[in-house]
Parts: C-alpha cells; sequence; structure tokens
C-alpha cells in the first residue's frame, strides 16, 4: 500500500515527511523497527544494565517511522511480531549465546 506521506497528498492533507530512499516504494513492516528492537534483544542480553535505554531508543525508532510518515502504526504492529519471531527462533538464540 502507499506510505502515509503518499497518500496524504493524495488528500490534500499537511504532512511534512522526511525523504528516504525507500520512501517511493510500498509500506511494509518496518525493517528499522525490527533492527532496533532485535538489537535490544541481543546487546541487551550481553548488557542488562542497559536494557531499559536500548529499549527506550528502539521504541523511539519505531515511533519515528510513522511520525515521519513513513510507516502506519500497524506496520510498526507487524514489525513486532516479526522481533517475537526471531527472538523466540532457536538458531537465533544459539547464534547469540542467548
Amino acid at each position: 500500500r502507499p506510505r502515509p506521506h503518499q497518500l496524504a497528498q493524495t488528500f490534500k492533507l499537511t504532512m511534512f515527511p522526511h525523504r528516504s530512499h525507500s520512501d517511493d516504494s510500498p509500506s511494509f513492516p518496518s525493517a528499522h523497527a525490527v533492527t532496533a528492537h532485535v538489537l535490544t534483544h541481543v546487546f541487551g542480553n550481553y548488557y542488562p544494565e542497559h536494557f531499559s535505554k536500548l529499549d527506550d531508543l528502539a521504541s523511539d525508532v519505531a515511533t519515528s517511522r510513522v511520525y515521519m510518515g513513513l510507516n502506519y502504526p500497524s506496520d510498526i504492529d507487524h514489525s513486532m511480531f516479526i522481533v517475537e519471531m526471531i527472538k523466540t527462533d532457536k538458531e537465533f538464540n544459539n547464534k547469540y549465546h542467548l
């Protein structure tokens, strides 16, 4: 489906989107959100004292995608589903000694 900023133009809504290398492609689950949350899982296991700050940062990354008009909230929801699938994968956990 079109990205939010692309639909905003159609419906004459005011939006100040961030330009991105992928902003002309359709909207999908956010790879940025997936990466930020998976890295939080990995680094948070190695450095549990920093988990909370890493988790806050990952959430900010996901939220920023919506605010910039690049993803829908449902894209972020689907991203989190992907994160949970990765976090529960035995092979992934074994590879990173989690």
